[in-house]
């Protein structure tokens, strides 16, 4: 489910006052509606319930539960005569009334964001990994088509990785691979998506971009590498492929595929290259 990050931070910082504010809270939400734009306000208690309970909804039936999680809230205050969690009304409406929640685990909210961010992190270069990836591309296809925008995808190889290794050491080749994930990092917009797809290989995926605005995010990098990230005759270079949604396909299997021949492609110029499905190239 596509969540809106900066609304996530506000209402996770709003839930997490609940201890010391208690029945507060459901101001403060409120408040918080009342002041998003039209657009945010299309998602927001679909927003809500996931981040409480992970589970998805569509917005009109999100806002319905989460009306009927507020009756709850208050018919148990007023049984109880004190002051309850609102978690306790939720997992009760979710495991009573309507039943989607079967054994739910309690667990610190902080540590299961935590926990979450690590499993979609690759290790070594503090860049997004391929589970995350997965994930990325699929929104994005669905945000593409609702809105009827492009989006990129591009594929980049670390060329001479294997003699790096055997010349030097895999630790010089961690070094090369953490690297071009800075050298990634640093140069991409806030939007950009940066993963590490596995060996050698990092994509990024670029939200409203056409092919010829990747080729110059991507021709940016691949120069920046090539400058600032060799130290004498240890020498680094990257190549990259590039294809387009929905320009070169509208299947995600078929559009990683193109980007990947791409940057076979360009390995076959020499390396140090970058290669549109298109046919642009440059090295």
């Amino acid at each position: 489910m596509e969540i809106n990050s900066m609304l996530k931070d506000v209402l996770l910082n709003i839930l997490n006052e609940e201890y010391m504010k208690g029945g507060e809270i459901l101001f403060d939400i409120k408040k918080v509606y009342d002041h998003c734009n039209a657009k945010e306000k299309t998602h927001f208690y679909s927003n809500l319930i996931f981040i409480l309970t992970h589970l998805e909804f569509k917005e009109e039936e999100a806002k319905k539960h989460w009306e009927r999680i507020l009756e709850r809230y208050y018919f148990f205050g007023k049984l109880l005569k004190r002051d309850i969690s609102l978690r306790l009304a939720l997992v009760d409406y979710f495991t009573s009334d309507y039943r989607l929640l079967k054994n739910p685990i309690i667990i610190e909210m902080f540590l299961y964001e935590v926990t979450e961010k690590n499993a979609l992190m690759d290790e070594l270069t503090g860049l997004y990994n391929y589970r995350y990836l997965k994930s990325a591309i699929d929104a994005e296809r669905k945000r593409s088509k609702r809105y009827n925008m492009p989006f990129s995808l591009i594929f980049m190889d670390l060329d001479n990785l294997k003699d790096i290794n055997d010349t030097f050491g895999h630790s010089m080749g961690d070094y090369a691979l953490r690297c071009i994930a800075e050298t990634i990092r640093i140069h991409k917009r806030t939007e950009d998506i940066a993963c590490r797809y596995g060996g050698d290989e990092f994509v990024m995926l670029l939200p409203q971009t056409k092919r010829d605005g990747a080729f110059e995010c991507v021709n940016r990098i691949r120069n920046e590498v090539e400058r600032h990230c060799n130290k004498g005759e240890f020498h680094l270079t990257l190549s990259a492929g590039i294809s387009e949604f929905p320009e070169d396909s509208e299947d995600l299997e078929e559009l990683i595929r193109m980007a990947d021949q791409a940057l076979y492609q360009a390995k076959c110029l020499g390396k140090n290259s970058v290669v549109c499905k298109s046919g642009t190239s440059n090295n």
